[in-house]
């Protein structure tokens, strides 16, 4: 048997199968306490750059579907202040119709215009209190050939919708200055209640139907995000059975390497006590 003292090739060896074997067992340790196959890109350079991507796609769906929540909750409050000012406009009509019957006085009419100016007045303060976040709903800035109500639907540029909402006010309604003075104005009062009463009904199902995409996208921009979230998973995460695994595997190897580094050591020391007997 060859005996070198030099150079004691079986400890080098030793000691880089113990270097190596604490590296892995760091990097095992590592992906133990975090939970993830990926800590860095050195870990994994394509994995890494295809987990950051995919991170910050679960990231902009996120977003997304707050954006939706808080658009549909917008158009939520637009639907109920134009709920308001249609019942308003449902009483208007009533007493129109009251005060276009012969059977009343002057003084009757005069008690009806009274409560139509009242609700008039009162569609007006309904429509400039719509409001979400500070911003009014029914003033006409999101009016088609405006401005729209634009919502950021994905993570991704051109994944948008544009929501317009008309202006309303009596104005705009044709119901300001509405006059029931006698029976023929109160006659004449009523197609321009009906074309406003029309008018806030198509504002209204045109609101509905954004309401409903807003709630089907927002269905689908879920999936998409747990689908995203479950291929991260696949690629960035850990398998904690494998790890556990790796790890007994690697101490077993750390004790053989250290074992063997304490023979070769040995086996050296006895090489000395030869030559020095």
């Amino acid at each position: 048997m060859t005996m070198k003292i030099n150079t004691n090739t079986e400890a080098l060896f030793g000691q880089r199968i113990l270097g190596n074997t604490k590296n892995e067992t760091d990097t095992i340790l590592k992906r133990i306490a975090s939970g993830l196959r990926i800590n860095q890109a050195s870990d994994d350079a394509a994995g890494f750059g295809i987990s950051e991507r995919l991170r910050y796609l679960t990231s902009g769906f996120e977003q997304a579907q707050s954006n939706i929540q808080d658009a549909t909750s917008a158009l939520q409050v637009a639907e109920g202040g134009l709920s308001n000012v249609s019942d308003s406009l449902q009483r208007i009509r009533e007493l129109t119709v009251q005060a276009s019957n012969d059977t009343l006085t002057d003084t009757d009419r005069g008690a009806i215009q009274g409560e139509i100016d009242q609700l008039v007045q009162e569609i007006d303060r309904q429509t400039s209190s719509t409001q979400f976040n500070g911003q009014p709903l029914l003033s006409g800035q999101f009016a088609s050939g405006t401005g729209a109500f634009d919502v950021q639907l994905g993570p991704n540029e051109g994944e948008s919708l544009a929501i317009n909402i008309e202006k309303v006010n009596s104005s705009t309604l044709g119901v300001a200055g509405l006059n029931v003075s006698t029976r023929e104005n109160a006659s004449n009062a009523l197609s321009s209640i009906d074309t406003a009463i029309s008018s806030v009904s198509s504002t209204r199902a045109n609101i509905g139907a954004n309401t409903n995409r807003l709630e089907s996208t927002n269905t689908y921009v879920g999936v998409a995000r747990e689908n995203t979230l479950s291929a991260l998973s696949q690629i960035r995460d850990a398998d904690m059975a494998q790890q556990s695994t790796l790890l007994a595997i690697s101490q077993i190897k750390n004790q053989t390497g250290a074992s063997a580094l304490i023979q070769a050591n040995l086996n050296s020391q006895s090489a000395l006590k030869l030559l020095g007997s």
